[in-house]
């Protein structure tokens, strides 16, 4: 949120006119003080800015800042209804517009998150409308920038979901130009480099992403999520022990650095260097004293080393502590399906397929399993079928 960006308010004059909000605006501290308050502090000023509105009902001010603050506590219904309010009172407001962006995107995600399809949808085409409103006046502040960009990412991730890449790759390309904009008037501001960053290793530009990765580290040399994306490059490259050298220099500097320990682990396993995978699991476990991710990693590990049985436990752990983790899930269900746990396969098959219909390999896995475990009235048991035959049909020879 783009409110959230910003330092406490000076609340000394809240129960004098409320036009003296805009003093108190102007006092406001650099961006490198915006998480300064708290949801004590938070709830404090609401209740006086409240207390002000009811003093001067059509005062803007009272009305931005009282939705921004309920922003803040993540009482996003209601802020929308005070950033409108303010919106139509003072149409010309910059910030008004930003936070409004801001505020509908996350109940846009809130509400995809719960499966409302139709508030998300709703929330995002109101998301939208302040976005251009913004983009009218036109922005002249970081901060309207950083909402504008924090609405693209979200759509980008709805058509990554959606498998519309088209669509996706225009709004990955809206915001590198936001990002542009922002850098212009911040040009050392870590947050949209890193922004930038993410979004050119999105598009597939990879040449482009380590150059910025490279910029942004002469601004934070000890910045973990710029080297950890050239890890990434180096490991799709196939440059392996370069990818692994990055990873092994941030651990010489922090040995309990989480990421490190598992990121390095991911590429020994690519190596079949399990031992050391296990290794590099064990430590992340062992500093953690509970990791889903590192659990994930031994379950691979043990079952490339015939050890089904130790792999169901470890691969249990990862979908509990990852619920929305594919990958967990998926070999979960093919270890139960080898030791002969139908049953508990087909459940896991349609976990996963919750999790996303559209995965035809679950699906096949699904109807290969034996129809005494099958509930033929479930939707994902009909899909799977349904693609059994569609398969057979188009390949009857196997």
């Amino acid at each position: 949120m783009a409110c959230l960006r910003r330092a406490g308010i000076l609340a000394v004059c809240l129960f004098a006119v409320c036009p003296l909000a805009a003093q108190a605006e102007e006092a406001l501290g650099p961006r490198d003080r915006l998480f300064g308050g708290h949801r004590g502090t938070y709830n404090d000023d609401i209740a006086k800015w409240r207390v002000a509105l009811r003093r001067h009902p059509h005062d803007p001010d009272a009305h931005f800042w009282l939705g921004c603050h309920y922003a803040r506590v993540s009482e996003f219904d209601k802020a929308v209804q005070h950033l409108e309010q303010a919106r139509q009172l003072r149409p010309d407001h910059e910030k008004t517009h930003a936070e409004l962006a801001s505020a509908y995107t996350e109940l846009a995600r809130l509400a995809r998150d719960r499966g409302q399809a139709q508030e998300a949808d709703a929330s995002l085409a109101k998301a939208d409308s302040a976005a251009k409103a913004l983009l009218q006046l036109p922005p002249r502040r970081e901060e309207s920038y950083e909402a504008l960009i924090g609405l693209a990412r979200h759509k980008a991730e709805r058509f990554r979901a959606a498998g519309q890449p088209d669509k996706e790759r225009e709004t990955h390309d809206e915001t590198l130009g936001y990002c542009e904009k922002a850098l212009e008037l911040d040009p050392n501001d870590v947050s949209t480099h890193l922004e930038r960053m993410r979004t050119l290793f999105a598009l597939g530009r990879y040449q482009d992403t380590e150059r910025r990765c490279n910029e942004v580290l002469k601004l934070n040399p000890r910045l973990y999520e710029a080297k950890f994306t050239i890890v990434r490059i180096r490991r799709m490259e196939g440059d392996y022990a370069a990818a692994i050298r990055i990873l092994s220099g941030v651990l010489e500097q922090k040995p309990t650095q989480i990421e490190a320990l598992l990121r390095r682990a991911e590429i020994r396993l690519d190596l079949h260097s399990y031992e050391q995978a296990l290794a590099d699991a064990n430590e992340a476990i062992r500093l953690t004293n509970r990791n889903p991710y590192a659990n994930f990693i031994r379950g691979r590990v043990y079952m490339q080393t015939n050890g089904l049985g130790q792999a169901i436990p470890e691969f249990q752990l990862a979908a509990a502590g990852m619920s929305k983790h594919v990958p967990s899930r998926f070999w979960l269900a093919r270890c139960l399906f080898v030791k002969g746990r139908l049953q508990e396969a087909t459940e896991e098959l349609i976990a996963l397929l919750k999790l996303d219909p559209r995965l035809i390999t679950a699906r096949r896995a699904l109807a290969s399993v034996a129809p005494q475990n099958w509930d033929p009235d479930r939707a994902e048991v009909r899909r799977a079928l349904d693609d059994l035959r569609r398969q057979k049909a188009e390949r009857p020879e196997k």
